[in-house]
């Protein structure tokens, strides 16, 4: 029998090439079709119609998750980045994600209770994902608080002076607490313990007009009415309390980037001064504006506030060019781009600047103040002194506001007016080295050569860099 002559070596691996290659097409299929089911079970929120810092926001962490989708810190930011922006359904979604694959972080237990608390899901639900939250937490009185409330209204009352006692064990001084457990106490027609609570509520918060309206009805109830009334007066003028403080919502709400939560951010860090926290803010709002109403001048100035109080002048210069391109009498950005001329050493420009924006605000007395303060340098003390006799017309308590006039007339030669304005600034503000100095100086040229010392050594011992030691030593001989 003949033995068949072994095939060629390409030919005897065809077969198991072709099978490798079925292979790969296969496992390539299974890759597709695994990244498909996964882009299908994140959630995908984005809109155009959205904001573009909002759109950004939700797409980088959805792409988070895509990257890396066994992480669940990663579901857990997109969790938060929905529920920041009330995106209730995606935010269900994403904290479930997180909480399967960190079911011991408290922050995805509690978000997904809140959301389905916000959704109005079955109170057993509801209540079941508290409890579960409070399992990693139990120290934690926000989310007993929110507990009780959502007991509140499910109708399970006594439950809920549970929940409310619990915060109050943890936080005796926790106001909205007392507050719920006063009016669910009023509910269950224990009138004496929603008093006491509703009263501990008021001491605590008294601007809250939930907790006075509350109170009124207690006092009703209790056989108070006039008491009643007088509570009822105060609800009509409070404002109602609904904030609750809890830091990890707190937390969440930075990463709502919507023009309202942006702005409201930036108000309280500029009131602040802070900077740096407010610029992220500022960004965001001016990049907004110009995609959805339109650029906005007072935007760029208070974007170039804050830029000019991190030293970025040149940027700072940038949007105020453009504020005054978009409105050339806008007061703010006149006065804003006025004193960063001003602090670069271009009094010129400065003094055109003020002078532009005293046309449109000619009632500030800051805006003359500042006019006064370049002309002087400038050489143009007319101006400078007209200029502080304004100011001072409208804001005559000012220290600066007198030292400098007093240093103007001074260099006008006109000493005696200048040390009456001295002596008010030195009333205002009695260890102004500089105003003793000026007076000092002025004091001389009179011939009140007593008084004269008096005040250049009080400058010299508030300020030993002042230039005094020449005149001391004059007026000692």
């Amino acid at each position: 029998m003949s033995v068949p002559a072994p095939l060629p070596a390409r030919r005897r691996w065809l077969p198991l090439g072709l099978a490798g290659l079925a292979l790969a097409v296969g496992l390539l299929a299974w890759w597709r079709g695994s990244a498909t089911s996964l882009a299908a079970a994140v959630p995908d929120p984005v809109t155009p119609e959205m904001a573009a810092p909002v759109r950004r926001a939700l797409a980088s962490a959805r792409e988070a998750v895509l990257a890396a989708p066994d992480s669940g810190s990663a579901w857990g930011a997109l969790a938060e980045v929905c529920d920041a922006h009330h995106l209730y359904p995606e935010a269900e979604q994403a904290y479930r994600g997180a909480a399967a694959r960190e079911p011991g972080e408290f922050r995805w237990a509690y978000g997904l209770a809140v959301v389905r608390d916000f959704q109005g899901a079955a109170a057993e639900e509801v209540s079941g994902l508290f409890d579960a939250a409070l399992g990693l937490a139990p120290r934690y009185p926000p989310a007993r608080l929110r507990l009780g409330d959502a007991l509140v209204r499910q109708g399970r009352l006594a439950e809920a002076c549970a929940a409310y006692e619990q915060a109050l064990a943890l936080d005796p001084e926790f106001a909205l607490a007392h507050r719920g457990l006063g009016q669910t106490r009023l509910a269950l027609d224990d009138v004496p313990g929603a008093l006491a609570a509703l009263e501990r509520a008021r001491e605590l918060d008294p601007t809250d007009g939930v907790t006075a309206s509350s109170l009124a009805q207690a006092l009703q109830r209790a056989g108070e009415p006039e008491r009643a009334g007088e509570a009822a007066a105060r609800a009509r003028e409070l404002e109602p309390v609904f904030a609750v403080p809890d830091p990890v919502r707190f937390a969440l709400e930075a990463r709502n980037v919507t023009p309202l939560a942006c702005d409201r951010r930036a108000r309280e860090h500029e009131a602040r001064g802070e900077w740096s926290a407010a610029r992220p803010d500022l960004e965001r709002l001016l990049e907004m504006s110009v995609e959805m109403q339109g650029d906005d001048p007072a935007l760029r100035t208070r974007l170039a506030r804050a830029l000019v109080a991190l030293g970025e002048h040149e940027r700072a210069a940038a949007e105020l060019a453009r504020a005054l391109e978009l409105a050339p009498d806008h007061v703010a950005a006149l006065t804003e781009a006025a004193g960063l001329a001003q602090a670069r050493g271009d009094l010129a420009r400065a003094a055109e600047l003020y002078r532009r924006a005293t046309v449109r605000a000619p009632e500030s007395a800051l805006l003359w103040k500042r006019l006064g303060a370049c002309l002087g340098p400038l050489g143009d003390l007319p101006g400078a002194l007209a200029a502080f006799e304004r100011a001072a017309g409208l804001a005559p308590a000012d220290a600066e506001l007198l030292h400098n006039w007093g240093t103007a007339l001074a260099r006008a030669e006109r000493h005696a007016e200048a040390c009456e304005r001295l002596r008010g600034a030195l009333a205002l503000e009695p260890d102004s080295a500089g105003a003793h100095l000026s007076l000092g100086a002025s004091l001389a040229l009179l011939g009140r050569r007593a008084e004269a010392l008096q005040h250049y050594e009080r400058a010299a011992a508030l300020d030993p860099t002042l230039p005094t030691a020449e005149a001391l030593a004059e007026l000692r001989r």
